[in-house]
């Protein structure tokens, strides 16, 4: 008979002394789930052996992460030197994007701004979409915990304080930074969303009690799906985050009342721990 493997077709037989031979297929190759420039960036199952994921994975060693381009500024001056900003630009954007945003909301933080690692038609983004606001889930989850992988390294090197994390993302960048709320409840202390929408349909939501986030939307945005951002902040109120929304008169673009209303929400108190200084600026990868 011939066997479906997936990424080649199988007929197996016996010789005369008892051994046993596989013919195989060339078609249709490693392609059939991944594209070429993806290829041994995860592990690909086939079907049939996917309810086997977590114990294969327990056997095998961790692929090596692509590393992130991105850029550090260490904290200026004394005040609130142990806090960092992490920025995450939208689409097309680019890990420049909001440094600038960052400093005019808090001089004295530390910045750490990836690049996205997915490109999609020649623009960066944080993970993959099938069409206009449909996502790849699968995709959203590893590229959601590679990030928090890389934040928690960056966190080690640049000798942060991982208590003090606060995540700035826009459009992409706010919807990845919702899904590490999610998957990895524990990298981010605050988060700001610009113009949000839920990446996960079912997210398994744990330890968001009393995490503090801003949900800023725009009046006249026709790119977010109301209905969406709706339901993201149904779905961390009922997991126990602290959540401030606003309306800002605006479409999907950035403006000023932006910039004063996360500065508003930004200074109020928090806990704090001095216990680190910088005052650099680095651009690389890890």
């Amino acid at each position: 008979d011939v066997r479906d493997r997936n990424y080649f077709r199988s007929i197996y037989f016996h010789s005369p002394g008892g051994v046993l031979f596989e013919i195989a297929t060339d078609p249709p190759g490693f392609t059939a789930d991944q594209d070429v420039e993806e290829l041994g960036s995860s592990l690909m199952l086939p079907t049939q052996y996917e309810p086997l994921r977590s114990e294969i994975e327990k056997q095998l060693p961790p692929l090596r992460s692509k590393p992130f381009h991105h850029i550090f500024h260490g904290p200026k001056g004394s005040e609130d030197i142990d806090q960092t900003i992490v920025t995450l630009h939208g689409t097309g954007g680019t890990e420049h994007d909001l440094i600038g945003v960052a400093r005019d909301l808090s001089p004295t933080s530390a910045v750490l701004s990836p690049r996205g690692q997915v490109a999609e038609n020649g623009m960066n983004r944080f993970f993959e979409r099938l069409a206009l606001n449909v996502f790849d889930e699968k995709d959203v989850v590893r590229r959601s915990n590679e990030l928090a992988n890389f934040i928690h390294k960056a966190t080690g090197k640049y000798n942060l304080n991982p208590k003090r994390l606060t995540a700035l993302g826009y459009s992409n960048g706010a919807n990845i930074a919702a899904a590490i709320l999610f998957l990895r409840p524990e990298v981010f202390t605050r988060a700001i969303l610009l113009r949000p929408m839920l990446a996960l349909q079912n997210p398994q939501v744990r330890g968001l009690k009393d995490k503090e986030i801003l949900i800023l939307r725009g009046q006249h945005d026709t790119v977010i799906p109301s209905e969406s951002t709706d339901k993201l902040i149904e779905v961390f109120r009922d997991a126990g985050a602290l959540v401030s929304v606003k309306e800002i008169d605006a479409g999907h673009e950035i403006i000023n009342e932006d910039i004063d209303a996360m500065s508003q929400w930004l200074s109020q108190p928090h806990v704090r721990n001095k216990d680190v200084a910088h005052n650099n600026l680095v651009e690389g990868v890890i």
